[in-house]
């Protein structure tokens, strides 16, 4: 009996060690804007890829940016996602913005911090100006 148990313990630590590991994707998140340097990013994107990264999130609304940065990902084989803040921009006309309970449009009167200056997600225009943004940007490979 002691024979048998002591081989069942065995091959159960053979076989467990023998198991093959699993692999994971592993994603960097950066954001870009019109200063960064696009060979020093492809440089980070191959340095990521030789650690073990499979994809980047890059974060910006520039379609050029966006569009030059897919390019270098991919060109180093790692997966790309535009990483694109829906609601929370600037610069877009006063009607688009969402009120606080005291009536305040968040463009004037941001939450917590100056960029938080959300989007009505009630407000129609705003649903046709995130479709559009949103289908360019997906035509992006």
């Amino acid at each position: 009996m002691r024979i048998l148990l002591l081989s069942l313990v065995a091959s159960i630590a053979i076989t467990s060690c023998s198991r093959q590991e699993r692999s994971f994707p592993v994603y960097v998140w950066q954001g870009i804007n019109e200063t960064t340097d696009m060979e020093a990013l492809q440089r980070e994107f191959r340095t990521w890829k030789a650690h073990g990264v499979t994809g980047v999130c890059i974060e910006n609304r520039d379609i050029r940016l966006v569009t030059e940065a897919s390019r270098r990902a991919h060109e180093e084989g790692l997966e790309y996602h535009a990483w694109i803040p829906c609601m929370v921009r600037g610069g877009l006309p006063h009607e688009w913005y969402a009120v606080n309970r005291l009536g305040q449009k968040a463009d004037d009167y941001p939450a917590y911090v100056e960029f938080y200056k959300a989007l009505d997600p009630r407000n129609p225009e705003v649903h046709k100006y995130l479709a559009e943004e949103m289908a360019s940007i997906a035509r992006i490979p």
